[in-house]
């Protein structure tokens, strides 16, 4: 089996304005921060439709190793307000009014005791179950103003341990919707 590399490739092309179209998207994809966008632009640059077929086979065959865009990394506070936890028999809420992408402000609740847990007296980002508010009380949100959430939670030894998450870093926006982001 042989292998071209792409600079072989690159000096056979015919010309200039198809080989620094080319050498941009080899550049791009070995970054990975391309985006499909961008792929049109460079496209519609080329003039034959078998030279746009060529360089289009190139990005399929890269596009598994393309990341997309990043999922969104929490950040809740930024568009959302009146922001609250609760907790209830059936789980630990937070709630808040939070602006979708038309502007306009729709309540969300989120049930945060899906996502967190109580380890040994510490509040974290459950791998899978939560269920925090079985084991901790006295949880306060916000906590001087952050959008620190604490709780004193039992450790397991017959002990009580004074902890807090950060919800901000976890729980997102997506549209008017509290959302955990994975």
């Amino acid at each position: 089996m042989m292998t071209t590399n792409k600079t072989t490739v690159l000096e056979q092309l015919p010309s200039e304005p198809l080989k620094d179209s080319l050498a941009t998207l080899c550049r791009a994809i070995s970054q990975r921060s391309i985006h499909i966008q961008k792929y049109s632009t460079i496209l519609r640059n080329l003039k034959t439709p078998l030279k746009s077929i060529g360089v289009l086979s190139y990005v399929l065959l890269a596009a598994p190793f393309i990341k997309p865009d990043a999922a969104l990394a929490g950040g809740f506070s930024k568009s959302c307000v009146n922001r609250q936890v609760s907790i209830a028999s059936d789980g630990a809420y937070l709630d808040a009014l939070c602006t979708k992408a038309n502007g306009s402000k729709v309540p969300s609740r989120l049930r945060i005791s899906d996502y967190i847990a109580n380890y040994g007296g510490n509040l974290s980002w459950a791998l899978g179950g939560g269920g925090f508010h079985i084991s901790c009380r006295s949880v306060k949100y916000p906590v001087l103003f952050q959008l620190f959430m604490t709780a004193s939670c039992a450790d397991g030894r017959g002990g009580w341990v004074n902890t807090g998450i950060y919800l901000d870093e976890k729980i997102s926006n997506q549209n008017g919707v509290l959302a955990i982001d994975r």
